[in-house]
């Protein structure tokens, strides 16, 4: 990959991973998500039906800031970054197990995208999120608390 004065260019074989959300784990009303948002000039949206507490927080039509809610007794802290792609799950899961990463999967609840979770060695969670394949058979993430476990 080599820089030009436009920008990065990007070799023609290699996927188009975008940016998707940061997700927080804080409780309802954290300073950190107050603070985020405003900077951000993010407002309240939509969430899909996920077993548990939350809110997301738009630019325009994309959620760049996932909260889950916890109770008001633990700190706001990072739970993960996400990235968005076009690519067939199978190959990405092929990717991840030649690499032998860890990984956990999962569906949206009300869509059609998969989810895949890793570990990086420096404890960051990584969520790649991808179309789901017509003959997959994803369940949605019931609890947060199996991310703490990758």
């Amino acid at each position: 990959m080599s820089d030009s004065p436009s920008g990065p260019s990007r070799a023609p074989s290699s996927p188009a991973w975008q940016f998707d959300h940061l997700s927080l784990t804080a409780p309802e009303g954290a300073r950190d998500v107050q603070i985020l948002a405003r900077l951000l000039a993010l407002v309240p949206g939509p969430r899909p039906a996920f077993p548990f507490p939350g809110r997301w927080h738009y630019a325009g039509s994309q959620a760049l800031l996932h909260v889950v809610e916890v109770p008001a007794t633990e700190p706001a802290k990072l739970s993960h970054l996400a990235f968005r792609a076009e690519l067939p799950g199978d190959q990405v899961i092929r990717q991840l197990q030649q690499l032998e990463v860890p990984f956990e999967q999962a569906r949206v609840p009300e869509t059609d995208q998969l989810q895949l979770f890793f570990r990086l060695d420096c404890g960051l969670v990584i969520e790649l999120d991808l179309p789901l394949a017509a003959d997959a058979s994803a369940a949605p993430l019931t609890t947060i608390d199996s991310l703490e476990e990758l």
